[in-house]
């Protein structure tokens, strides 16, 4: 079978020896989201795993099937995860995983000492490949892939290897041999090499059909972390998570995260802020974490959740505070965020003697935001507010402003104009929270393999 994509200039195999010392190397392939925020997530981390690389499952090609796999998830952990069936059943308990999900797991060895961060590697095209071997001539398979590989890495815009797994164990699929993983520099350079060079594409699928039983490969797409875009459809849930966690909570929080991830399977965690300080309030959280759900009933499934007891007190003892805020979008939303800028969450309780004068504020100052650097990202009326373990009353907005910088913030408090504003803030509020955020960065908690 001749792969025409995309991805089959990278059918050449990093199969040299590997050196005495690997840690394991674990692919997950799932029929439905791997929900991991921008952090190694608690239920990995208690695994002893960090995430690599996380994404989409693009194109694919080849005899092996992936199943109904939509998204994978390349991590590496100091111990093996999949030899017994405890360990698998904890894996899939820990993140939430269908039964129908792929796990391949083996010695990781490295061609490449990979970028650690997600945001040097947001636009790299990434390309794995699980093969399985059928060994008729080692000998002839280890000289001609050495052979192979050096004429492609002298043409323009050849790919690189990044690193292999020689795995031990699989469950979901017949156990392959090995788990390459490549890339370009982008899906441009991509269809470069393959258009131009035929030579090594007739000469990969000859490689393939003398040396492989069967092999697939897939298209790893990961998101561009440094400006994390999504599109939010009318009828989804979004939801702010306002945490201050405990000093001794670690071991609640990570409780917290294992019965967490089965109660919100249907969640997407997107982006996630530490909190630079607490401006104007008296809750001072560490972190503000928003979620997606699809629809209302999926929100409300999670505050029915059977076990809810049990995660409120694992959240009771994890956190000194924990405020979730959530609405029901009435339009689609297009979110984009980046790193490099800064941002402010205000919270307000109108004054129900002024209830439109911080409208009125908020339109006054809208003007000069753009010429400060500045913008309104997302107004969210009327919250409901969530069990927490406290009495909670919710703000009556909550808006999320994105600036260029935090001087961006100060020129527009020096304006004439905002001075006019000023009052209609105090007077249409009755109590008003205010923090200054950042963009927690994509490359914590990701190590290079």
């Amino acid at each position: 079978m001749r792969f025409l994509l995309h991805l089959t200039s990278s059918a050449l195999l990093g199969l040299a020896t590997p050196p005495a010392l690997a840690e394991t190397g674990l692919l997950i392939l799932s029929p439905q989201p791997i929900t991991l925020p921008l952090e190694t997530p608690a239920a990995l981390d208690a695994l002893g795993c960090s995430v690599w690389r996380h994404g989409r499952v693009g194109a694919s090609g080849g005899e092996l099937s992936l199943g109904d796999a939509t998204h994978f998830a390349l991590t590496s952990c100091e111990t093996d995860q999949t030899t017994t069936a405890e360990g698998r059943a904890a894996l899939r308990f820990s993140l939430g995983l269908p039964e129908s999900a792929v796990l391949i797991e083996g010695a990781y060895r490295n061609k490449e000492v990979h970028p650690a961060s997600m945001t040097e590697t947001a636009e790299r095209y990434y390309v794995l490949k699980i093969s399985r071997f059928n060994n008729t001539d080692v000998g002839a398979r280890q000289a001609e892939h050495a052979a192979f590989m050096a004429t492609a890495a002298e043409r323009p815009h050849a790919f690189s290897i990044a690193a292999t797994i020689d795995v031990d164990w699989a469950t979901g699929m017949p156990t392959p041999d090995t788990v390459e993983v490549f890339y370009y520099r982008d899906y441009a350079e991509s269809r470069a090499f393959v258009t131009g060079n035929d030579d090594i594409i007739t000469a990969s699928d000859a490689f393939n059909a003398a040396h492989f039983d069967a092999y697939v490969y897939f298209a790893g797409l990961t998101p561009d972390a440094r400006a994390p875009q999504t599109r939010l459809e009318a009828g989804s849930v979004l939801s702010y998570t306002l945490a201050a966690p405990s000093e001794t909570g670690v071991q609640a929080r990570n409780g917290f995260a294992q019965f967490d991830a089965m109660a919100a399977a249907q969640r997407a965690s997107w982006p996630r802020f530490d909190v630079r300080s607490t401006i104007l309030g008296d809750f001072e959280p560490e972190s503000v974490q928003m979620h997606v759900w699809p629809s209302q009933q999926a929100a409300d499934a999670y505050e029915t959740y059977e076990r809810r007891p049990l995660l409120e007190s694992f959240a009771s003892q994890g956190w000194t505070g924990r405020r979730i805020y959530s609405a029901v979008l009435e339009d689609d939303l297009d979110l984009t965020l980046d790193p490099d800028k800064f941002y402010t969450l205000a919270l307000a309780w109108f004054d129900p003697e002024n209830p439109t004068d911080y409208a009125r504020y908020l339109d006054m100052v809208a003007g000069d935001l753009a010429a400060v650097g500045g913008r309104f990202v997302y107004k969210m009326y009327n919250p409901d507010a969530h069990l927490t373990g406290e009495t909670l009353d919710a703000p009556d907005q909550i808006t999320l402003a994105e600036w260029d910088s935090i001087e961006s913030l100060r020129a527009l408090r020096s304006l004439p104009q905002y001075q006019a504003a000023a009052p209609y803030l105090d007077s249409g509020t009755r109590y008003f929270e205010f923090y200054s955020l950042t963009l927690t960065s994509p490359s914590q908690g990701v190590t290079a393999p």
